[in-house]
């Protein structure tokens, strides 16, 4: 007689053998018919017959930026939305950012490695018109530095109240504002006039860039010691 323990066994492992073979049956009929498929992009198509209209050469920031404009700044409303919320959460106040740990091997390494970001962050955001990158890539840069400068103990522009607090509502600002002032022309809010198109989404992608760095880069000072702790 065979035990109540192995027939269990023995149908626990077929039933893993059935799923696994029905997932890759499903997996290689999606590849197939993928590959069979003739794709159609007709948002694609329309993103690119527009291309020269709206001041950049890279799509992907014409649709952020241009075309999709509310949708990019709804994102740094949540970005600024979920800081209050996380920091009213935290065990610290807004305002306060600490030095964590002061190492010399981290104030050493953060002396080398500050420049070349800061450098890499700039080349991300003058690209982002034309190749990928922009202003989030290079605000999420940006922010990882300020992180590295406090935990290696310098003092930065973060930790002045009154100037954070301004570079950090300023992309929201500008961006409305910029929204706003050509609403007359165009009829409609975020709608640029070609002519004007790179340098307003210039501008907008520079005040972005401070405004996301400072923002992200506050998350880290309003999580509790014990969590930044080197």
């Amino acid at each position: 007689m065979i035990p109540t323990g192995a027939i269990r066994k023995k149908t626990a492992h077929l039933k893993n053998r059935v799923i696994a073979a029905g997932f890759t049956g499903f997996c290689l009929f999606s590849i197939i018919v993928a590959l069979s498929t003739q794709p159609i992009h007709p948002a694609r198509d329309l993103v690119y017959s527009m291309l020269n209209q709206s001041g950049v050469e890279n799509p992907v920031t014409a649709v952020l930026l241009n075309f999709r404009g509310v949708d990019t700044l709804l994102e740094l409303v949540a970005i600024y939305v979920v800081l209050v919320t996380v920091s009213a959460l935290s065990f610290n106040r807004l305002d306060s950012i600490r030095c964590v740990h002061s190492d010399t091997v981290l104030r050493g390494l953060t002396n080398i490695v500050a420049p070349v970001t800061f450098v890499i962050a700039i080349y991300l955001l003058y690209n982002g018109t034309r190749l990928p990158g922009g202003a989030f890539q290079a605000g999420a840069l940006l922010a990882a530095l300020l992180g590295l400068i406090a935990f290696s103990g310098h003092h930065h522009l973060a930790q002045e109240r009154v100037l954070s607090r301004i570079g950090m509502v300023s992309g929201l600002v500008v961006f409305s504002l910029t929204g706003l002032s050509v609403y007359s022309d165009a009829q409609s809010f975020l709608t640029y006039p070609p002519v004007y198109a790179t340098s307003l989404i210039l501008t907008i992608e520079i005040v972005a860039t401070v405004s996301i760095a400072l923002t992200l880069g506050r998350y880290i000072s309003a999580l509790p010691q014990s969590q930044v702790s080197l």
